[in-house]
């Protein structure tokens, strides 16, 4: 009987000891998965592509050039906007990331003020053909994650209008110059497509937008100066 016992006490024992190992070994194998994809998800250096799309929110100041008028309420400025990016990034020391990159994006993004004759709208429209290109300077966080800062040249299209329907309607369309800055967040899940959030701030020149030879045409001074919440992804080529 005791021998009995015995024996079936060493038959537990191997059975929980196989199932530690099991375990153990599942662990490991699952630690070592976990790894390995970890350092196969760090990006690769080299050129890369992709979309983005997001929110554009802030104002463009107008000032009408003699100054016979008062100058409208300053417009808020909001819409959605979307485009395509394309850059080149180089690692050092697996953490240090240095790169440039390009982005053109378009939108439908408007804002309206109170004009002087309240007849009339004051409208500064189609804020569009958003293109920046700048220098990029990362910190890889872990093998997945990078943050980093952002900047550069900055140039977009504005168009405005001011009419009193139906007779008069006077529309300008410049491209205002300026730069742009701002910081961002990726997270690659493979080393070659990875996902992110980016915020920009416009700074944009002054530029006086005339009206030309349009029945009671006023030219006008419009400044524009906005913000850029945008998600992307991206995919890195060898």
């Amino acid at each position: 009987m005791v021998f009995r016992n015995a024996t079936i006490l060493t038959m537990k024992e191997n059975a929980m000891k196989n199932k530690l190992s099991k375990m153990l070994f599942a662990t490991v194998m699952a630690t070592s998965a976990s790894a390995a994809l970890a350092n196969d998800a760090m990006p690769k250096d080299g050129f890369y592509a992709g979309i983005e799309a997001g929110w554009l929110d802030g104002d463009a100041k107008w000032v009408y050039r003699f100054g016979q008028v008062p100058s409208p309420k300053t417009p808020n400025i909001d819409g959605g906007m979307g485009g395509a990016i394309l850059g080149y990034q180089k690692r050092f020391n697996n953490k240090v990331v240095l790169g440039a990159e390009v982005s053109y994006n378009f939108g439908q993004i408007n804002g309206r003020a109170t004009c002087p004759n309240r007849s009339f709208t004051c409208d500064v429209d189609d804020v569009d053909e958003i293109f920046t290109i700048g220098p990029r300077l990362g910190y890889m966080i872990n093998n997945n994650w990078l943050v980093y800062l952002h900047g550069g040249y900055a140039r977009a299209q504005v168009g405005t209008n001011a009419w009193r329907l139906p007779a008069t309607k006077e529309v300008t369309s410049e491209h205002h110059d300026g730069w742009s800055a701002g910081v961002g967040i990726d997270y690659a899940f493979t080393n070659r497509f990875s996902v992110g959030f980016k915020y920009t701030h416009f700074d944009l020149d002054k530029k006086l937008h005339k009206v030309g030879q349009a029945p009671m045409g006023i030219d006008r001074y419009i400044t524009p100066e906005f913000d850029t919440y945008t998600l992307r992804v991206t995919y890195t080529f060898q």
